[in-house]
C-alpha cells in the first residue's frame, strides 16, 4: 500500500502544538507545574492555534480545509455503517466521523480558552480580561471553564481511543501520519505541499489578534 502525502506543515504544526498547550495546561493548573502565569500562557497559544487553525481551514492545503472533512449525517452514517466491514476504505484526510470530532474537540478548546480570559480563584489569580467584566460575568465563565475541561479531558480520552482502535483494529497508524504528513492509501494522489506564504501569513495574524488582545486587556 502505497504513502499518500496528506497532511500539511500547518494541519501538523497546528496539532503537536496544541498537544503542548493542552499538556502545559494540565501540568499548571492539576500538577502544579511551573506556576499559573505558564497556564495563562499556554492558554493563550491555545487561543492562537485556534485563530489559525480557522484561517487554515479555508486557505491551507486539499485536506486541511473545512470544506474537505464537514460533511452531511448521511455521509457521517454511512462511514459509520462501513467502520466495521472487510473492505473499509481508509479515509485520505479526515473521515466524516473523525472530521466533526476534531471540531467538536476544537470548539472545546475554544470555549475553555476564551472563557480563562475573565475566570478568577478569588486569591491569586484572575484573567487579563475579568475586571472589564461584570461580577456575574467573571462567576459564570469561571464555572463554565471548571465544567468545560472535563469536557475536554473526555474529549481527548476518546480520540485516544480512537487512535488505539484504528492502530490495533484497522493497522492505520495515525500518529506516524502526523508526523510524516503521509497515509496509507489504497488511491489517492498527493496534496498540495505546504504553501509557506499563506502559513506565515496565517500564523501572524494569529498571533496579531491574541497579542492584541494581551496587550489590550
Amino acid at each position: 500500500m502505497k504513502k499518500t502525502y496528506v497532511w500539511d506543515w500547518g494541519v501538523r504544526g497546528f496539532h503537536w502544538l496544541l498537544v503542548l498547550s493542552l499538556l502545559g495546561s494540565y501540568l499548571t493548573a492539576e500538577q502544579g507545574w511551573l506556576s499559573m502565569d505558564w497556564h495563562f500562557r499556554f492558554g493563550y497559544l491555545a487561543l492562537g492555534l485556534i485563530c489559525f487553525r480557522v484561517i487554515w481551514g479555508f486557505i491551507g492545503n486539499e485536506h486541511a480545509r473545512f470544506a474537505d472533512f464537514l460533511r452531511g449525517p448521511a455521509a457521517v452514517f454511512a462511514y459509520i455503517r462501513g467502520l466495521f466491514a472487510r473492505n473499509h476504505q481508509r479515509s485520505l484526510g479526515h473521515s466524516a466521523l473523525g472530521g466533526w470530532a476534531s471540531m467538536v474537540l476544537l470548539l472545546a478548546v475554544a470555549l475553555q480558552a476564551s472563557t480563562g480570559l475573565m475566570t478568577t480563584d478569588d486569591i491569586f489569580m484572575e484573567g487579563p480580561l475579568a475586571k472589564h467584566v461584570s461580577t456575574d460575568t467573571v462567576s459564570l465563565m469561571t464555572r463554565i471553564h471548571a465544567i468545560n475541561i472535563n469536557v475536554i479531558y473526555g474529549l481527548v480520552a476518546l480520540h485516544l481511543s480512537a487512535i488505539a482502535f484504528y492502530l490495533f483494529g484497522k493497522r492505520e497508524n495515525l500518529i506516524t501520519a502526523m508526523l510524516s504528513g503521509k497515509k496509507s492509501a489504497v488511491e489517492g494522489k498527493d496534496a498540495d505541499s505546504t504553501r509557506w506564504g499563506r502559513l506565515i501569513l496565517a500564523a501572524a495574524v494569529a498571533a496579531s489578534l491574541v497579542g492584541g488582545l494581551v496587550w489590550l486587556a
